[in-house]
């Protein structure tokens, strides 16, 4: 974990955070964006919403989901996106890692308790990588999605959707404060 932490509270600044949230932009707009994205043939063939969009523990999930898929003929357009979506995730978290050490290090904060701030981004991929392969699982039949093992990939996605979401508003919070930080700073010069 002293790696993570350093690598993040060593290299984080304003060129590699722009640099990451430009990359996650433009992979967002191509594979996400649109009717024909990957995420939007995904979300269509489940019928509307996507078991990894769902907080809590649907008692109809992930069945429901999956019966959708097989009946539109959406089972490779989904195992598709679960591909695509562990790069997306993994560019969240460079984006939210470069955020947090950004504004740990404009607020010289890096060596205070905030720092385990980074851990929050690790839980979301943690996570993402658990519900991913559990969701591929059903969706290629592998592995019937009912009792513990649903409950285990609606778990996983409610921590995820927590950890990413909470990440989200926090990494905004971060870029922002840490712009005011330095525009005080540049004023002050």
């Amino acid at each position: 974990m002293t790696s993570w932490f350093d690598f993040w509270l060593n290299r984080s600044n304003w060129i590699f955070f722009v640099a990451a949230f430009a990359g996650q932009f433009f992979f967002s707009l191509i594979f996400l964006n649109g009717e024909n994205s990957a995420w939007e043939k995904a979300v269509r063939g489940a019928g509307g919403e996507a078991p990894e969009e769902q907080i809590g523990f649907p008692p109809l999930e992930p069945e429901r989901a999956l019966s959708s898929l097989k009946a539109n003929d959406a089972v490779d357009d989904y195992v598709l996106w679960q591909v695509i979506d562990i790069p997306f995730a993994l560019l969240n978290v460079v984006v939210l890692s470069a955020a947090f050490g950004l504004f740990l290090l404009e607020a010289g904060l890096q060596h205070s308790v905030l720092r385990y701030l980074l851990w929050i981004p690790l839980i979301y991929l943690l996570m993402e990588l658990i519900e991913n392969s559990l969701v591929t699982a059903f969706a290629l039949g592998a592995w019937a999605p009912t009792g513990l093992a649903a409950l285990a990939q609606q778990s996983a996605t409610t921590l995820k959707l927590v950890s990413g979401l909470g990440s989200f508003w926090l990494g905004i919070g971060c870029v922002v404060g840490a712009a005011l930080i330095s525009g005080i700073r540049l004023a002050r010069r």
